[in-house]
């Protein structure tokens, strides 16, 4: 007894046309893969650089609490006084597109809102 050959897939060869649009999909899926790379990788930059950025603009504000915090402990001026400056300064300060600074006590009472200073506590001042 023998057995019939299986069939044999003969229609399968590659035409020039097939392979010409074979090779040209493949290289726009590694191109579309590539840039995916890259717009992943710059927005992860633009990420950090932000984050950089609003770093150093809270240091800033620490920094000039701190100097306020600082003269009113070498008695040149009084708490009240220092409190008040630095949330007028504070209150002044923008960066970025119009962002700006806001400071709650360990309590959540707002004390310095730099664009509504409506929102800031009464009890507070």
């Amino acid at each position: 007894m023998t057995s019939a050959p299986g069939p044999r897939f003969t229609s399968f060869r590659l035409t020039i046309s097939r392979r010409l649009a074979l090779l040209v999909g493949a290289a726009v899926l590694l191109m579309l893969c590539g840039f995916a790379v890259q717009l992943s990788t710059i927005r992860d930059t633009l990420l950090d650089e932000r984050r950089a950025a609003l770093r150093n603009e809270v240091q800033t504000a620490v920094s000039i609490a701190r100097a306020l915090a600082a003269e009113a402990a070498a008695g040149r001026l009084s708490e009240a006084e220092a409190q008040e400056r630095a949330r007028m300064t504070l209150r002044s300060m923008r960066f970025g597109e119009g962002d700006y600074f806001f400071v709650y006590r360990y309590d959540g009472v707002n004390v310095v809102h730099g664009l509504n200073g409506q929102r800031v506590a009464m009890g507070s001042r």
